[in-house]
């Protein structure tokens, strides 16, 4: 039988993993945030810069926006599914 101790300290550290491994996924995603402003950016840009029509510059512009929303949405719903199974980990072991 482990002593309670032993038990409160790997609780201890599962706790302070898992707020890591957010502080980790919430890095990962304000990274993606700011590299697709940066792509969407430049892409306006070299748009004007090479004289394309201002409708198909706007319509390629809003399909890759979408593109890099759904990147987004994805790399989220994927941190929160590993979120939830970190948390259901620790509820298990230390609750």
């Amino acid at each position: 039988m482990i002593p309670v101790p032993a038990v409160a300290a790997d609780c201890s550290a599962m706790k302070i993993e898992n707020q890591i491994e957010d502080q980790r996924s919430t890095n990962e995603l304000l990274e993606l945030q700011a590299a697709n402003r940066t792509a969407s950016r430049q892409q306006r840009e070299n748009a004007i810069s090479s004289g394309m029509r201002p409708q198909l510059a706007a319509t390629s512009q809003e399909f890759d926006d979408a593109f890099r929303a759904i990147a987004e949405q994805d790399l989220w719903a994927s941190q929160q599914k590993d979120k939830l199974k970190r948390d259901s980990e620790f509820k298990i072991q230390c609750m």
